[in-house]
């Protein structure tokens, strides 16, 4: 509910947004793809020229960026080129992928942490992480449009998933074609003479059209690893908290019984745990997994899933992370981890900070002191100034900050454990700042 009033607000107040176009720019379109019914063109009007630069590529869409005035001009990575059929390739004057000194190794680990995955907002529970993170990612699309240049960027791959299906988001934006047209991205707006020219072509190899689409050896296990994926997510996957004794939990996770590929293996965790600690998920009814002897900050709703995919001595494994539905947790389990988390004042301070950093940080100014070099009522040197310097900010611009830190404030009060830990003199500083943000007024501030 809150999530959803939050929401709602951000679409209300964008509405009232008025968006200047950068520098060097007279126009700025935006095109919302995907959502609902709503169907626009972001390609309408004039296009003499065009430059398509993705990392992803469809032949059917291929077609019709080329179909777009002449001379286009392609960009993307070696491998997505090499899968496409030489006619469609042959459409475009100019096809170009980037040289091997500019393209970022991927990194040897079978498995990234799902924790620097992100989720997928689309789909809600479901978060993917990169398969292929080296090179090309930019999605870009650059035309010459008499004397102006038009680019947009956002999301969208060249492919007709991201124009026909998938939700997506792109920017247009208009100026004069010397600075923004095709030549000005390329060649650093000059006619490119040889590679000592400023601009894109410089770190760019030309492709050669081959005879057909190269055959991905791996290609038969990515298949099967997205069955995977989409087997776990189709089965309504649910975790439910038990008490397992002694003040410890288990976790089991429930749901229809997947059917997964003969060559695959999963395993699974609650991804507060090692790796060290995934099991491997079952596809028996009633025993897809559980986890015993869990302390109560190990319980979390999101679960990272490996996939082993084994076949013809070709081996590939995917990660990816779920978000469960979770029943059965401690109601006061935020509470509890918070106790374990914090353990002295310092902790404390510096976890007020966190909540009222406007930039992010969670050391405003370096001005923080460490535990052993506080001084009994010296608020400089117990990090009091900065704090009520992020509550004058707060309180000026996003009281819901405050909100949060009043949250906080009360919980630590609420348990004997926990009242000691609050900052020396905190009310000092924080009454007339809550005062004022009552009076302010929201929604929030009426609950304590």
């Amino acid at each position: 509910m809150e999530l959803q009033k939050r929401i709602d607000l951000m679409q209300h107040e964008v509405r009232r947004v008025s968006f200047n176009p950068p520098q060097g720019f007279d126009e700025m379109i935006f095109y919302p793809l995907g959502i609902g019914n709503r169907r626009s063109n972001p390609f309408s009007d004039r296009i003499d020229r065009i430059l398509v630069i993705s990392p992803f590529l469809s032949e059917s869409r291929l077609d019709s960026f080329a179909s777009l005035g002449k001379g286009a001009t392609l960009i993307s990575r070696l491998d997505s080129l090499e899968k496409i059929k030489a006619d469609s390739l042959r459409q475009f004057s100019d096809i170009y992928y980037l040289k091997e000194e500019f393209v970022v190794q991927e990194d040897s680990s079978e498995f990234i942490d799902p924790g620097q995955g992100q989720i997928d907002i689309e789909k809600e529970n479901f978060a993917v992480l990169d398969e292929n993170p080296q090179g090309l990612h930019a999605k870009l699309y650059v035309a010459d449009a008499g004397g102006q240049g038009r680019i947009w960027t956002g999301s969208a791959n060249a492919t007709d998933a991201a124009f026909q299906g998938n939700i997506e988001f792109l920017v247009e934006l208009r100026g004069r074609k010397k600075f923004c047209g095709i030549d000005a991205i390329l060649n650093g707006g000059k006619e490119a003479k040889d590679e000592t020219e400023a601009g894109l072509r410089t770190l760019l190899d030309p492709f050669t059209i081959n005879g057909g689409p190269t055959v991905d050896e791996m290609e038969s296990l990515k298949h099967l690893a997205d069955k995977v994926r989409n087997a776990l997510i189709q089965s309504n996957l649910a975790a439910h908290v038990s008490m397992d004794g002694d003040d410890h939990f288990s976790i089991s996770m429930e749901g229809r019984s997947p059917v997964l590929p003969e060559e695959a293996t999963v395993k699974c965790r609650p991804i507060t745990l090692q790796k060290s600690r995934a099991i491997c998920f079952s596809s028996i009814p009633g025993a897809l997994a559980e986890f015993r002897h869990l302390q109560d900050n190990e319980i979390s709703a999101f679960f990272a899933f490996e996939s082993t995919i084994i076949l013809e001595e070709k081996r590939l494994a995917d990660g990816f992370v779920l978000k469960l539905p979770l029943t059965g947790a401690p109601e006061d389990r935020t509470e509890r981890v918070l106790r374990a988390l914090l353990k002295d004042k310092s902790q404390v301070l510096r976890l007020m900070l966190l909540l009222l950093s406007l930039d992010g940080r969670s050391d405003p100014g370096g001005l923080i002191v460490g535990p052993g070099r506080t001084n009994g009522g010296n608020w400089a040197s117990q990090g009091m100034i900065p704090l009520f310097e992020c509550m004058i900010r707060a309180l000026a611009r996003d009281q819901r900050r405050l909100d949060d830190l009043n949250h906080l404030i009360q919980d630590l009060r609420s348990h004997p454990d926990t009242k000691d830990l609050l900052p020396d003199r905190i009310d000092e500083i924080w009454e007339p700042i809550w005062e004022a943000r009552k009076m302010i007024g929201g929604d929030e501030h009426d609950k304590t």
